[in-house]
C-alpha cells in the first residue's frame, strides 16, 4: 500500500471537511471588531491590561453591543431567550410528569392544583 503524499492528505482532507471558510468568515469579523475597537484605540502597556481588556470587551461585546445580523439583539439576549425557551419547554414536561398535587400525568395549573391552592 502506499503512502499518500501531503497534498494527497491536504485535498482528501479538503473533500471530507470543506475549507471551512463559512467559519473562518466569522472568526474573522470577530478579530476586526476587537482590533478596531478596543485595541487600536487604547495603548495597552502590559499583557495583564491586554487581558483585562479583551474580557471587558468581551462581556461588552456578547451582552451590550447589538449586532446587526442579530436584528439590533446582544448574542446574550439571543443565546438566554433560545435557553430559557428549551428550559421551558423541559420543565413543562416534568411539571406533567410530578405535578404538585400527585396527580401523576395531570397538568399544573388544572382543577385540582387550583383546589389545592384555596385549602
Amino acid at each position: 500500500m502506499a503512502r499518500a503524499s501531503p497534498k494527497e492528505k491536504c485535498d482528501a482532507w479538503i473533500a471530507n471537511h470543506g475549507t471551512r471558510c463559512d467559519v473562518n468568515v466569522f472568526v474573522e469579523r470577530l478579530w476586526c471588531s476587537i482590533k478596531y475597537e478596543e485595541i487600536y484605540l487604547h495603548a495597552h502597556e502590559t499583557p495583564r491590561e491586554v487581558d483585562a481588556a479583551l474580557t471587558r470587551y468581551c462581556n461588552f461585546y456578547n451582552g451590550q453591543r447589538p449586532h446587526q445580523s442579530l436584528e439590533q439583539r446582544t448574542p446574550d439576549a439571543v443565546y438566554f431567550a433560545v435557553s430559557e425557551l428549551s428550559q421551558a419547554a423541559n420543565s413543562r414536561g416534568n411539571h406533567l410528569a410530578q405535578s404538585p398535587t400527585g396527580n401523576e400525568g395531570s397538568a399544573p395549573d388544572g382543577p385540582s392544583a387550583i383546589l389545592q391552592s384555596q385549602r
